[in-house]
Formats: structure tokens, sequence, C-alpha cells
């Protein structure tokens, strides 16, 4: 239930992330910076991707919500 969508495998992000990075020179500065100071994000490509993948400007905001049905007192 909570696994990714069809569509957000690393083949299909890969190219998405490269055009979002090539397009916004803010998101670029950043992801640059969190490059040059740590280490281990930059040593892990599934890190990289993940992070690009949640600046995408039309992210479901109900990625990973777990849906649970709640009961109004008195129903």
């Amino acid at each position: 239930m909570l696994s990714p969508p069809a569509g957000t495998e690393d083949f299909v992000m890969a190219p998405i992330a490269d055009a979002l990075l090539a397009s916004n020179p803010d998101l670029r500065s950043q992801f640059d910076n969190k490059l040059a100071s740590d280490s281990i994000f930059a040593n892990d490509p599934d890190a990289r991707l993940r992070w690009l993948a949640a600046r995408l400007p039309h992210r479901d905001a109900f990625s990973g919500v777990y849906p649970i049905r709640r009961v109004l007192a008195g129903n």
C-alpha cells in the first residue's frame, strides 16, 4: 500500500531530476551545496534522487500517507 507509484523507478526519475536541476538555478545551488557539505549524501545516489524527487513541483502531497477511516462519535 505504501509502495511508490508506478513511474517512480530510477530510470524514469533520473532524467526528470536532471531537467529540474537544469531549469532551476536556486535548486541547483542548494543541491551543489548539499553535495559539498554532506559526504554521505554525495556518495549515495538513492539519497540524491530522493532529495530531488521531494522537490518536484507536482509531487503527490499524499505520497506515503497511510489511509485510515475515521469514525465520529455518535455515528
